[in-house]
Protein backbone atom coordinates (compact mmCIF):
# COMPACT_ATOMS: atom_id res chain seq x y z
CA UNK A 1 0.00 0.00 0.00
CA UNK A 2 1.14 3.53 -0.94
CA UNK A 3 2.01 5.78 1.73
CA UNK A 4 0.03 9.22 2.56
CA UNK A 5 3.19 11.57 3.13
CA UNK A 6 2.79 14.19 5.27
CA UNK A 7 4.46 17.23 5.86
CA UNK A 8 4.25 19.12 9.04
CA UNK A 9 4.00 23.07 9.65
CA UNK A 10 3.90 23.82 13.18
CA UNK A 11 5.97 22.72 16.49
CA UNK A 12 3.92 23.77 19.37
CA UNK A 13 2.98 21.33 22.04
CA UNK A 14 -0.48 19.77 20.55
CA UNK A 15 1.79 18.64 17.71
CA UNK A 16 4.59 17.69 20.10
CA UNK A 17 2.46 15.81 22.36
CA UNK A 18 -0.67 14.59 20.42
CA UNK A 19 -0.24 14.75 16.80
CA UNK A 20 3.06 13.39 16.39
CA UNK A 21 2.41 10.41 18.95
CA UNK A 22 -0.91 9.76 17.45
CA UNK A 23 0.76 9.76 13.27
CA UNK A 24 3.52 7.71 14.58
CA UNK A 25 1.17 4.46 15.28
CA UNK A 26 -0.49 4.97 11.68
CA UNK A 27 1.94 2.62 9.20
CA UNK A 28 0.36 4.04 6.31
CA UNK A 29 1.92 8.05 6.85
CA UNK A 30 4.95 9.20 6.31
CA UNK A 31 5.89 12.44 8.37
CA UNK A 32 8.56 13.44 5.57
CA UNK A 33 9.27 17.32 7.04
CA UNK A 34 8.95 19.94 9.68
CA UNK A 35 8.81 23.50 9.53
CA UNK A 36 8.17 26.19 12.16
CA UNK A 37 9.06 30.24 12.31
CA UNK A 38 11.05 29.53 15.86
CA UNK A 39 14.04 27.64 15.03
CA UNK A 40 14.74 26.13 18.51
CA UNK A 41 10.68 24.64 18.50
CA UNK A 42 11.35 23.24 15.08
CA UNK A 43 14.72 21.91 15.94
CA UNK A 44 13.75 20.24 19.35
CA UNK A 45 11.04 18.52 17.72
CA UNK A 46 12.57 17.65 14.50
CA UNK A 47 15.41 15.58 16.87
CA UNK A 48 12.90 14.36 19.48
CA UNK A 49 10.65 12.76 16.84
CA UNK A 50 13.67 12.09 13.74
CA UNK A 51 11.93 14.40 11.00
CA UNK A 52 13.84 16.37 8.49
CA UNK A 53 12.95 20.04 9.57
CA UNK A 54 13.20 22.88 6.46
CA UNK A 55 13.86 26.51 6.01
CA UNK A 56 10.69 28.42 5.24
CA UNK A 57 12.33 29.50 1.57
CA UNK A 58 12.40 25.63 0.90
CA UNK A 59 9.14 25.40 1.77
CA UNK A 60 6.67 25.65 -1.38
CA UNK A 61 9.56 23.21 -3.18
CA UNK A 62 9.45 21.13 -0.27
CA UNK A 63 5.71 20.85 -0.99
CA UNK A 64 6.52 18.28 -3.72
CA UNK A 65 7.52 15.96 -1.94
CA UNK A 66 4.37 15.59 0.28
CA UNK A 67 0.47 14.34 -0.20
CA UNK A 68 -0.95 16.52 2.95
CA UNK A 69 0.32 19.49 5.29
CA UNK A 70 -0.68 19.41 9.04
CA UNK A 71 -1.49 23.35 9.80
CA UNK A 72 -0.83 23.54 13.73
CA UNK A 73 -0.16 26.91 13.80
CA UNK A 74 -2.43 29.83 15.23
CA UNK A 75 -5.57 30.84 13.64
CA UNK A 76 -4.48 34.14 12.37
CA UNK A 77 -1.05 32.82 10.96
CA UNK A 78 -2.42 30.56 8.47
CA UNK A 79 -3.78 31.70 5.28
CA UNK A 80 -0.85 31.81 3.55
CA UNK A 81 -0.17 28.33 4.43
CA UNK A 82 -3.73 27.04 3.48
CA UNK A 83 -3.10 28.85 0.36
CA UNK A 84 -0.21 27.25 -0.24
CA UNK A 85 -1.32 23.81 -0.11
CA UNK A 86 -4.42 24.91 -2.32
CA UNK A 87 -1.98 26.27 -4.74
CA UNK A 88 -0.42 23.16 -4.93
CA UNK A 89 -3.68 20.72 -4.60
CA UNK A 90 -1.86 19.38 -1.61
CA UNK A 91 -4.58 18.21 1.39
CA UNK A 92 -4.71 19.33 4.65
CA UNK A 93 -5.52 18.86 8.30
CA UNK A 94 -5.94 22.26 10.34
CA UNK A 95 -6.48 22.74 13.66
CA UNK A 96 -9.29 24.69 15.45
CA UNK A 97 -10.45 27.31 15.14
CA UNK A 98 -10.71 26.71 11.60
CA UNK A 99 -13.05 29.88 11.04
CA UNK A 100 -15.49 32.21 12.47
CA UNK A 101 -18.30 32.28 9.81
CA UNK A 102 -19.90 30.17 7.81
CA UNK A 103 -18.54 32.23 4.67
CA UNK A 104 -15.07 32.05 5.79
CA UNK A 105 -15.34 28.09 6.31
CA UNK A 106 -16.75 27.50 2.96
CA UNK A 107 -14.11 29.77 1.79
CA UNK A 108 -11.50 27.66 3.44
CA UNK A 109 -12.46 24.77 1.88
CA UNK A 110 -13.30 26.18 -1.85
CA UNK A 111 -10.31 24.52 -3.84
CA UNK A 112 -10.26 20.94 -1.60
CA UNK A 113 -12.13 18.03 -2.21
CA UNK A 114 -14.18 17.49 0.45
CA UNK A 115 -12.03 14.26 1.66
CA UNK A 116 -8.75 16.25 1.30
CA UNK A 117 -9.32 19.09 3.57
CA UNK A 118 -9.66 17.80 7.64
CA UNK A 119 -10.08 20.07 11.14
CA UNK A 120 -8.81 18.32 14.73
CA UNK A 121 -12.02 18.14 16.62
CA UNK A 122 -11.03 14.78 18.17
CA UNK A 123 -12.82 15.06 21.03
CA UNK A 124 -15.85 13.79 18.96
CA UNK A 125 -14.40 10.22 19.14
CA UNK A 126 -14.55 9.89 22.99
CA UNK A 127 -16.01 7.32 24.39
CA UNK A 128 -18.37 9.56 26.66
CA UNK A 129 -19.46 11.69 23.24
CA UNK A 130 -20.43 8.30 21.61
CA UNK A 131 -22.65 7.21 24.99
CA UNK A 132 -24.32 10.41 24.90
CA UNK A 133 -25.03 10.41 21.07
CA UNK A 134 -26.31 6.80 21.62
CA UNK A 135 -28.96 7.93 24.57
CA UNK A 136 -29.88 11.04 22.25
CA UNK A 137 -30.20 8.58 18.98
CA UNK A 138 -32.30 5.96 21.05
CA UNK A 139 -34.54 8.25 23.06
CA UNK A 140 -34.69 5.82 25.83
CA UNK A 141 -35.18 9.14 28.03
CA UNK A 142 -37.80 10.49 26.10
CA UNK A 143 -36.47 13.84 23.24
CA UNK A 144 -33.76 17.04 24.62
CA UNK A 145 -35.59 19.05 26.07
CA UNK A 146 -32.57 21.66 26.69
CA UNK A 147 -28.66 21.51 27.09
CA UNK A 148 -26.76 23.49 29.42
CA UNK A 149 -22.67 23.20 29.10
CA UNK A 150 -20.48 25.05 32.05
CA UNK A 151 -16.47 25.22 31.94
CA UNK A 152 -15.24 27.35 34.64
CA UNK A 153 -11.68 27.07 35.66
CA UNK A 154 -9.50 30.01 37.31
CA UNK A 155 -6.81 30.09 34.78
CA UNK A 156 -5.53 33.60 32.97
CA UNK A 157 -3.16 32.77 30.11
CA UNK A 158 -1.45 35.53 28.84
CA UNK A 159 2.18 37.24 27.94
CA UNK A 160 3.86 36.90 25.00
CA UNK A 161 1.06 33.70 24.62
CA UNK A 162 -0.46 34.30 20.98
CA UNK A 163 -3.55 33.42 23.16
CA UNK A 164 -3.53 36.72 24.27
CA UNK A 165 -3.49 38.32 20.68
CA UNK A 166 -6.64 38.66 19.08
CA UNK A 167 -5.41 38.68 15.56
CA UNK A 168 -3.62 35.37 16.10
CA UNK A 169 -5.94 33.24 18.37
CA UNK A 170 -8.72 34.54 16.44
CA UNK A 171 -10.72 34.86 20.46
CA UNK A 172 -10.64 33.84 24.07
CA UNK A 173 -11.41 30.66 26.24
CA UNK A 174 -14.53 29.99 23.67
CA UNK A 175 -12.37 29.63 20.34
CA UNK A 176 -9.56 27.86 22.10
CA UNK A 177 -11.27 25.20 23.86
CA UNK A 178 -15.01 25.48 24.53
CA UNK A 179 -15.31 25.19 21.22
CA UNK A 180 -14.74 21.55 21.27
CA UNK A 181 -17.82 21.11 23.65
CA UNK A 182 -20.13 23.10 21.12
CA UNK A 183 -19.11 21.36 18.44
CA UNK A 184 -20.18 18.13 20.70
CA UNK A 185 -23.17 19.58 21.59
CA UNK A 186 -24.15 20.12 17.41
CA UNK A 187 -22.76 16.30 16.98
CA UNK A 188 -24.75 14.39 18.97
CA UNK A 189 -28.22 16.25 18.18
CA UNK A 190 -27.93 16.15 14.76
CA UNK A 191 -28.44 19.99 14.49
CA UNK A 192 -28.50 21.16 11.08
CA UNK A 193 -29.21 25.28 12.53
CA UNK A 194 -27.88 27.44 15.53
CA UNK A 195 -28.62 30.99 16.44
CA UNK A 196 -27.30 32.81 19.68
CA UNK A 197 -30.53 34.69 21.63
CA UNK A 198 -28.48 36.20 24.41
CA UNK A 199 -24.73 36.84 25.14
CA UNK A 200 -23.13 38.25 28.02
CA UNK A 201 -19.29 38.46 28.19
CA UNK A 202 -16.17 40.06 29.89
CA UNK A 203 -13.70 40.74 27.42
CA UNK A 204 -10.62 42.74 26.80
CA UNK A 205 -9.01 43.40 22.95
CA UNK A 206 -11.65 40.89 21.73
CA UNK A 207 -10.32 37.91 23.97
CA UNK A 208 -13.28 36.42 25.92
CA UNK A 209 -12.92 35.28 29.31
CA UNK A 210 -15.94 34.91 30.75
CA UNK A 211 -19.44 34.42 28.79
CA UNK A 212 -22.76 33.42 29.17
CA UNK A 213 -25.01 32.28 26.72
CA UNK A 214 -28.36 31.04 25.74
CA UNK A 215 -28.49 29.78 22.42
CA UNK A 216 -30.66 27.44 20.40
CA UNK A 217 -30.62 24.70 17.92
CA UNK A 218 -32.32 23.14 15.56
CA UNK A 219 -31.93 19.38 15.07
CA UNK A 220 -34.94 16.67 13.86
CA UNK A 221 -37.12 20.09 12.87
CA UNK A 222 -37.24 20.89 16.81
CA UNK A 223 -36.01 23.71 18.85
CA UNK A 224 -33.56 23.17 21.59
CA UNK A 225 -32.50 25.72 23.81
CA UNK A 226 -28.76 25.48 25.00
CA UNK A 227 -27.39 27.27 27.63
CA UNK A 228 -23.34 28.24 28.10
CA UNK A 229 -21.35 29.40 30.89
CA UNK A 230 -17.78 29.89 29.77
CA UNK A 231 -15.08 31.28 32.31
CA UNK A 232 -11.28 31.63 33.04
CA UNK A 233 -11.78 33.40 36.21
CA UNK A 234 -14.56 31.57 38.01
CA UNK A 235 -14.75 27.78 38.65
CA UNK A 236 -17.93 25.79 38.06
CA UNK A 237 -18.96 22.20 38.39
CA UNK A 238 -17.87 21.44 34.62
CA UNK A 239 -19.90 19.48 32.08
CA UNK A 240 -22.58 18.48 29.66
CA UNK A 241 -26.10 18.47 31.15
CA UNK A 242 -28.88 17.58 28.71
CA UNK A 243 -32.28 17.58 29.58
CA UNK A 244 -34.48 14.76 28.42
CA UNK A 245 -38.15 14.24 29.04
CA UNK A 246 -37.31 11.25 31.59
CA UNK A 247 -34.38 11.54 32.58
CA UNK A 248 -31.54 14.49 33.46
CA UNK A 249 -28.13 12.90 32.17
CA UNK A 250 -23.97 14.16 32.92
CA UNK A 251 -21.14 13.93 31.63
CA UNK A 252 -17.87 15.70 32.47
CA UNK A 253 -16.68 14.93 28.99
CA UNK A 254 -13.42 13.15 29.63
CA UNK A 255 -12.53 10.91 27.59
CA UNK A 256 -14.03 7.99 29.43
CA UNK A 257 -16.18 10.04 31.47
CA UNK A 258 -18.76 8.78 33.54
CA UNK A 259 -22.44 9.08 32.16
CA UNK A 260 -24.80 9.65 34.92
CA UNK A 261 -28.77 9.23 34.79
CA UNK A 262 -30.85 11.30 37.28
CA UNK A 263 -34.60 9.98 36.77
CA UNK A 264 -37.68 12.77 37.12
CA UNK A 265 -39.59 11.85 40.21
CA UNK A 266 -40.16 12.69 43.82
CA UNK A 267 -37.66 10.61 44.77
CA UNK A 268 -35.23 9.56 41.85
CA UNK A 269 -33.10 6.83 40.93
CA UNK A 270 -29.55 7.92 40.18
CA UNK A 271 -27.55 5.66 38.06
CA UNK A 272 -24.40 5.19 35.66
CA UNK A 273 -24.71 3.77 31.94
CA UNK A 274 -21.11 3.66 31.71
CA UNK A 275 -21.19 -0.26 33.05
CA UNK A 276 -23.90 -0.99 30.36
CA UNK A 277 -22.86 -2.14 26.80
CA UNK A 278 -25.87 -1.30 24.92
CA UNK A 279 -24.97 2.28 25.05
CA UNK A 280 -21.35 1.87 23.95
CA UNK A 281 -20.24 2.62 20.95
CA UNK A 282 -18.04 0.39 18.89
CA UNK A 283 -14.48 1.98 18.22
CA UNK A 284 -14.26 5.24 20.73
CA UNK A 285 -11.49 6.99 22.58
CA UNK A 286 -10.67 6.19 26.60
CA UNK A 287 -7.71 8.43 26.52
CA UNK A 288 -7.12 11.92 25.08
CA UNK A 289 -4.56 10.47 22.96
CA UNK A 290 -6.27 7.81 21.25
CA UNK A 291 -9.08 10.60 20.19
CA UNK A 292 -6.04 11.43 17.91
CA UNK A 293 -5.33 8.39 16.67
CA UNK A 294 -8.99 7.94 15.80
CA UNK A 295 -8.63 11.07 14.18
CA UNK A 296 -6.23 10.58 12.05
CA UNK A 297 -7.46 6.86 10.88
CA UNK A 298 -10.35 8.96 10.27
CA UNK A 299 -8.02 10.95 7.85
CA UNK A 300 -6.34 8.49 6.51
CA UNK A 301 -9.71 6.79 5.58
CA UNK A 302 -11.26 9.98 4.10
CA UNK A 303 -8.21 9.84 1.49
CA UNK A 304 -8.36 6.64 0.76
CA UNK A 305 -12.21 5.85 -0.14
CA UNK A 306 -11.75 9.24 -1.77
CA UNK A 307 -15.19 10.32 0.18
CA UNK A 308 -15.54 12.62 3.06
CA UNK A 309 -16.53 11.40 7.14
CA UNK A 310 -16.29 12.90 10.46
CA UNK A 311 -12.95 14.32 10.54
CA UNK A 312 -13.90 16.24 7.42
CA UNK A 313 -13.80 19.94 7.29
CA UNK A 314 -17.40 20.01 5.18
CA UNK A 315 -18.89 18.32 8.68
CA UNK A 316 -18.12 21.20 10.92
CA UNK A 317 -19.30 24.06 8.93
CA UNK A 318 -22.08 24.26 11.64
CA UNK A 319 -19.57 24.62 14.48
CA UNK A 320 -17.54 27.72 12.72
CA UNK A 321 -21.17 29.23 12.04
CA UNK A 322 -21.80 29.23 15.84
CA UNK A 323 -18.37 31.08 16.60
CA UNK A 324 -19.13 33.39 13.82
CA UNK A 325 -22.69 34.33 15.79
CA UNK A 326 -20.98 34.35 19.12
CA UNK A 327 -17.40 36.71 18.00
CA UNK A 328 -19.53 39.53 16.21
CA UNK A 329 -20.75 39.75 19.82
CA UNK A 330 -17.61 40.58 21.56
CA UNK A 331 -16.03 43.61 21.04
CA UNK A 332 -12.27 44.08 19.80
Amino acid sequence: MKKIKLGVIGAGSIIETNHLPAIKTISAIETVWIYDKNKDRMGFVSKMYNIPWIEEKELESMLAQVDICLIGIPYGARKPYLDLCKKYKKGVIVEKPFAFSEKEHIENCQGFEKWNIAVNFQRRFYNSVGVLQNLVNAEIFGKVVSIKFMQGNFSIKGGSSYLSDVKLAGGGVIADSAIHTMDIVLGITNATEVAVNQFHCLSKKGIDYDSAMDASIVANGRSIPVHCDISMVRNFENGLYIDFENALVFSDLSPNGDVVVKEKKEDPLCFSVMDSPYFHPLKKATKINHAFVIFWEQVKWALDAQSPNESSACNSTLTSKWMGEIYKLIQP
